[in-house]
């Protein structure tokens, strides 16, 4: 994911990098040290990539532990259609959340689109 464009995904990777560089260049010019900023955007995407491995490698047993309780209650839920169709919507539920990252998806459908019953979008940036 760090690799792909910005304008694609909704990280605000850039604008955060921005940020940091210039409050760190601001303080360590405040503490009398010469310095364009503490890190080059490379440097900060390396460091942010083995930071979301380390979390990824945390988040595997319970993902496959959520994955083998989804396959044992299917298989003990033969007879029941409504409660099958809950199933799996409950372990499809977090891909929804993951899509809402794409730009072009979360911008039409949250600050653009004015939906039936409302006068104005769900969300308008300040």
């Amino acid at each position: 994911m760090l690799i792909v464009d910005e304008s694609k995904l909704e990280m605000g990777l850039d604008l955060a990098y921005q940020s940091f560089n210039t409050s760190a260049a601001a303080f360590l010019k405040a503490q009398g040290l010469d310095s364009e900023g503490p890190a080059s955007k490379v440097t900060f995407k390396i460091i942010l990539a083995m930071l979301c491995a380390v979390i990824g490698a945390f988040f595997t047993f319970p993902g496959l532990r959520l994955g083998k309780m989804h396959w044992d209650s299917l298989r003990y839920c033969t007879e029941s259609k409504i409660l099958k169709l809950l199933f799996h919507t409950s372990f499809v539920a977090p891909l929804f959340l993951v899509t809402m990252w794409i730009k072009p998806l979360t911008r039409h459908y949250l600050t653009e689109r004015t939906w039936p019953g409302r006068s104005h979008p769900m969300y308008v940036p300040q």
